[in-house]
């Protein structure tokens, strides 16, 4: 199964990691003796718990967590300070970040300079808590910071990707003056789950977001492309409901309307061959046509979840870059019963000379270079917090709550791409299991 898309905040929603942790009673003993500091996923659940306090902190000042400058302008704090901070909250490979930013009194110092510009007092207060129990684990692990930064590098991988960044840089900055578009993130994120009526199916719930998208000249644009295929490149048909009722006169797009900004973003559907297209209406440019959208649907028995020689061999998901991008998010949930536990295979393919479709041999001649790497996010929704999209946690626990699923039996993992190249997809694929023996 191959589920593809394209993909200013108008107001933050306060929201903390530590209450949807505290309130089980079960994650509420994950500080106690049940735990014993010494796996890797017990460190990234903290590690990832204090840098979701720390987003949702500073942007409730009105600071931007993915802008040193900003931050430290409006929290009159020195570059220098905020400089590793920022660097923790936005790294994509946190184990390597934290290796090397370790300094309590930085991030007591961020929390100081919060409190005085206001923010609420709840956040503070989470984000101090949060610090106290990242205290408790380098304690426990290891006793030590030095040891303990030792331990994390070998833990983390390094990050490759540096030339690869400037290179794609040059061309985002080209290709907006190009096409007079351009848009600060766009997210994919794609959960997968038996169906509920028959468990040897599979369901898609596909949510596909862009934030702070704008026009540099009036003009439509297609934000998101979604199509499906099969292993062999033929057609999927597609049985797909929306998880939000359907907004009266927008021609049955899927918004999650809490999540858009207001006025809702004029779309509209358009069948190219096989592909469902969902194009933006011309409007305002710069940031007075400054908009966020996310829509999101529920493919309901894509394809089967054990192997079927021939025909089902892998699940797969496409997302197809066609807008100038800053940042670009490729997230994966997958259920505890799928048994994918370890981060899927990841190739960068070629959208020029092969537009759209699907072809099994395109993943064999037609990639472009990639270093970086699919991240595992753990288990439950703890590691999924990043500061180009503050309100992203809210997002999936409200997706989570209206499906009806629980998050917890879900295992995450994250490709993370600064500058991605339009005209290429990001293909992420696993290999299904074999069917059990009765």
């Amino acid at each position: 199964m191959d589920v593809s898309s394209d993909t200013s905040c108008q107001s933050h929603f306060i929201y903390s990691i530590l209450d949807r942790i505290l309130k089980s009673k079960k994650n509420a003993q994950f500080f106690l003796d049940e735990e014993l500091y010494g796996s890797p996923d017990t460190i990234l659940k903290v590690l990832h718990m204090v840098r979701e306090a720390l987003i949702e902190l500073v942007a409730s000042t009105g600071a931007d967590p993915t802008k040193t400058r900003d931050t430290a302008r409006r929290l009159d704090l020195s570059i220098n300070l905020v400089w590793p901070v920022s660097r923790f909250i936005n790294a994509d490979d946190i184990l390597t970040a934290s290796s090397e930013v370790l300094d309590r009194i930085k991030f007591e110092k961020i929390c100081d300079a919060c409190e005085a510009k206001g923010a609420p007092p709840d956040l503070v207060q989470q984000a101090r808590l949060a610090i106290e129990r990242f205290e408790e684990v380098v304690a426990r692990s290891t006793g030590d910071r030095q040891s303990f930064s030792l331990m994390l590098t070998g833990l983390g991988y390094k990050d490759v990707t540096q030339r690869q960044e400037s290179i794609r840089k040059m061309a985002f900055l080209s290709n907006s003056s190009l096409w007079g578009v351009q848009s600060r993130l766009s997210f994919k994120t794609v959960i997968l789950l038996p169906n509920v009526e028959d468990p040897t199916m599979m369901d898609a719930i596909r949510i596909f977001g862009m934030v702070d998208f704008r026009r540099l000249r009036s003009m439509s644009w297609p934000l998101y492309r979604m199509h499906s295929y099969n292993d062999d490149g033929t057609i999927q048909n597609e049985d797909c409901v929306p998880l939000e009722p359907l907004v009266d006169g927008m021609n049955s797009i899927p918004f999650v309307k809490e999540f858009c900004s207001s006025p809702l973003p004029n779309l509209f559907p358009i069948k190219r061959d096989s592909v469902l297209c969902f194009d933006l209406a011309e409007g305002p440019i710069g940031n007075a046509g400054l908009l966020t959208c996310v829509i999101a649907d529920r493919l309901v028995k894509g394809q089967p979840i054990y192997r079927v020689p021939g025909k089902h061999e892998f699940v797969s998901g496409l997302f197809d870059v066609i807008t100038p991008l800053e940042q670009m998010l490729f997230d994966v949930y997958a259920h505890q019963d799928l048994k994918f536990f370890v981060p899927p295979q990841c190739t960068l393919l070629d959208r020029m000379t092969t537009p759209s479709g699907f072809n099994p041999r395109d993943l064999l001649v037609r990639y472009l270079p990639l270093s970086n790497q699919v991240l595992s996010l753990g288990k439950g929704l703890t590691g999924v917090a990043t500061g180009h999209y503050p309100r992203y946690a809210q997002l999936l626990d409200y997706i989570f709550d209206r499906a009806g699923i629980d998050s917890n039996k879900f295992h995450g993992f994250r490709l993370s791409l600064r500058y991605p190249q339009i005209t290429t997809a990001v293909h992420l694929k696993w290999k299904l299991h074999e069917r059990p023996v009765e």
